[in-house]
């Protein structure tokens, strides 16, 4: 499967991130840098979490995901590998509300994946392998 090669506006955009982690928190904060409205949906959040919820950078729900929490999302990121069905569900609500899904480390759910970033300033190159080997994307 092919990937084509796009870098979206979202500043004002609703993206929700699902979970928690130190991945979730990069995540999170690349799609503040961009100016998007984040909503996170966390069981367990983090202190780092709570920090940006306590500054007002986010929207923290402190409960698992549930139907609805995607209506009138642009972008969704879903750090729930784990737990397969769970993405499956996220997945088939993305599908049904139109919102672009990343589901970390599964891609056959995902609508786009995340290349490795290399920034320079202004400058920034997007490297991909179409999620076969993110690993050597980063190293590049």
């Amino acid at each position: 499967m092919g990937y084509y090669p796009v870098f979206l506006h979202i500043q004002e955009r609703r993206c929700v991130v699902i979970g928690t982690g130190p991945e979730v928190e990069r995540k999170i904060q690349g799609l503040l840098e961009a100016g998007a409205r984040v909503t996170v949906i966390s069981e367990q959040p983090s202190l780092s979490l709570l920090e940006l919820k306590e500054r007002g950078d986010i929207t923290l729900h402190s409960r698992p995901y549930s139907e609805g929490d995607l209506a009138g999302v642009f972008l969704a990121i879903s750090a729930t590998t784990e737990n397969v069905e769970l993405s499956r569900r996220i997945a088939e609500e993305a599908r049904c509300e139109h919102v672009l899904l990343n589901v970390m480390d599964i891609t056959d759910l995902c609508t786009w994946i995340a290349p490795a970033l290399v920034k320079r300033g202004k400058l920034t190159m997007a490297i991909s392998t179409s999620a076969l080997s993110p690993a050597m994307a980063r190293l590049v």
